[in-house]
């Protein structure tokens, strides 16, 4: 978009000054042509002077003629062929009239002069239909005639005014901002005619005053002033008389007190306007910020809050120029992590807290990338503390980046992983403990599961040989006893049977409970019964005995074992024995 810096009167007076030299030219040569191709050299001479698009086409529409200027603009689609009908060179374009309906390519100004008609200041939008992009301009055309008065071309003269439209837009805008700023802002204000004395305010004040128009008007600068507080009034008389009488602007905050009684805040200002060394007005506007004051000295508390909060972290807290890399501000804990004092820390580069130039270049190396990536760079790093030690650390930093989105400052917080470090260390030794212990269990594992492997094979060779064995002294002797007629022969298996079951017996007695060796036979087979869960009546009727004998030998057996009036179940207690 092209901006001139002339005047409309200006670019009229270069449009009417081609108007007269195409009349000088069409004196000779020539009369269809009007003696334009004898004189071209000239026109184009002065056509091309022009800032403006100039256009000019012979009665069949083909372009005769353009300037640098049109050739330069966004929308000159005939390339070099200054001899293109003006219906190519408005191909491929949309153009609005001013209200917004499309205009076609008839309707174009150029083409209607060739129809006869004068157009003057006509303003059109202009698109391109695959960029999109939208210009505004002014034109101005004329038909061109020969002396017998035949349309023989025409011209236009092409204005780009967008950014005479961006500026009107720009001005509604800031127009239309302004007055809904003042609404919510409750911004009110006010001028003094100095020579007169007379001045006039805007609504607002009158709210701010909590006072009518005509009260507020009848009482002047004196009723102005007194609805200040006592505290705040003077301050506001001595700016006042400095801006009258030496042309001194004034911004204030001040205490003020409404009609009805209500104590806010409010803001001042005062600006002299001087025209030859002299104040002549002053003006300016007055703003209740009670709410404003409000927020600050919540914003206050909340300051000194975040300072406790800072000062009282077991971390280290670093603000760090990011271009400098020098520290404006830490907090106590950056004092005791580090050794340094907190004034000797403050303006200093971060390059004394670690180990080496080297690891200090490695540091700014790695954080600079993620910092502008992501805003957030979290690593381990080996720091060192003023008497020489080494220590690991852990740090976050957190960049803060101004309105141009550029790093302003960066906030580090850094960790002294030490007892973290001796804390993992303890548990690693922990783990290698467990880990051998476990070992030392999976061999023993493996060697139990080969014992019992061992004893199930011994276990079932005993079996087999207890199992022989009864069958060849147990077996054949109770056939015998059955079937034994007489008393004394029976007697007498009896008794080498009790003798072979002794023989049987005599390697295990090692694992009876010396308790239970106590134990009669009798008692012995009833505790058996016991053990095995029967009832005193079940026994009672397998021995075929009453329930009574059943008890006395149960009392006898606890007896022997020990237990007797004590609360023991002799089930439970039998099966622990055996």
């Amino acid at each position: 978009m092209k901006d001139t810096g002339k005047t409309k009167k200006a670019l009229m007076d270069e449009l009417n000054e081609i108007r007269r030299r195409i009349a000088e030219l069409e004196g000779g040569g020539d009369p269809d042509t009007g003696g334009l191709s004898r004189n071209n050299e000239m026109l184009e001479r002065l056509i091309h002077s022009i800032a403006d698009e100039i256009w000019i086409c012979d009665a069949e529409g083909k372009l005769s003629l353009v300037n640098q200027a049109a050739v330069d603009g966004p929308f000159f689609l005939g390339g070099k062929e200054v001899r293109a009908p003006v219906a190519k060179i408005l191909f491929g374009l949309e153009i609005y009239d001013s209200n917004g309906s499309r205009r076609t390519e008839e309707d174009a100004p150029l083409i209607r002069s060739l129809r006869g008609e004068t157009l003057k200041d006509v303003e059109e939008m202009v698109r391109h239909s695959e960029t999109g992009e939208m210009i505004y301009r002014q034109v101005s055309s004329f038909p061109i005639r020969n002396k017998r008065g035949q349309i023989i071309g025409a011209v236009a003269h092409v204005r780009d005014i967008s950014r005479i439209k961006e500026a009107e837009e720009q001005l509604r805008k800031s127009e239309l901002l302004l007055k809904q700023t003042q609404s919510c802002t409750k911004v009110g204000g006010w001028e003094l005619d100095v020579a007169t004395g007379l001045g006039r305010v805007t609504d607002e004040v009158y709210r701010i005053y909590s006072l009518r128009k005509e009260d507020f008007d009848r009482g002047g600068i004196e009723l102005a002033m007194s609805f200040y507080d006592p505290e705040s009034r003077p301050i506001l008389e001595k700016a006042f008389d400095g801006a009258l009488k030496r042309g001194e602007p004034y911004d204030l905050d001040l205490k003020f007190v409404r009609a009805g009684g209500e104590r806010i805040w409010v803001r001042t200002m005062g600006l002299p306007e001087v025209k030859n060394g002299k104040v002549v007005r002053v003006y300016g506007n007055i703003m209740d910020i009670t709410d404003r004051k409000r927020v600050e000295q919540e914003c206050n508390e909340v300051k000194v809050l975040l300072e406790k909060v800072y000062s009282s972290l077991d971390e280290a807290v670093f603000v760090v120029d990011p271009g400098t890399r020098t520290i404006v501000s830490c907090n106590d804990a950056a004092s005791k992590i580090f050794g340094y004092p907190k004034a000797a820390m403050i303006g200093k580069g971060t390059r004394f807290l670690h180990l080496n130039k080297k690891m200090y270049d490695s540091f700014g190396r790695m954080l600079a990338p993620a910092l502008d990536t992501c805003g957030t760079f979290h690593a381990e790093f080996t720091m060192r503390k003023k008497e020489g030690a080494a220590f690991p650390t852990e740090h976050t930093v957190k960049s803060i980046k101004d309105d141009s989105g550029a790093r302003s400052m960066d906030i580090s917080v850094v960790r002294d992983l030490t007892e973290q470090k001796k804390a993992a260390e303890e548990l690693n030794k922990k783990e290698e403990e467990l880990e051998r212990k476990n070992t030392s269990l999976q061999e023993m594992n493996t060697a139990l599961n080969v014992l019992l492997k061992h004893l199930g094979e011994e276990q079932e060779k005993n079996e087999e040989s207890l199992l022989d064995t009864v069958n060849n002294l147990i077996i054949p002797h109770l056939e015998r006893i059955r079937k034994a007629q007489n008393h004394a022969l029976r007697q007498e298996y009896i008794d080498i049977l009790e003798a072979n079951l002794g023989e049987i017996l005599k390697p295990h007695m090692h694992r009876i409970s010396e308790k239970l060796i106590r134990l009669s036979p009798s008692e012995a087979r009833i505790a058996n019964y016991i053990k095995r869960g029967y009832r005193i009546k079940e026994i009672a009727a397998l021995l075929h005995v009453s329930t009574r004998t059943i008890e006395y030998h149960r009392e006898n057996i606890r007896k022997k074992l020990g237990i007797k009036n004590r609360k023991i179940n002799l089930k439970s207690y039998l099966s622990g024995l055996s």
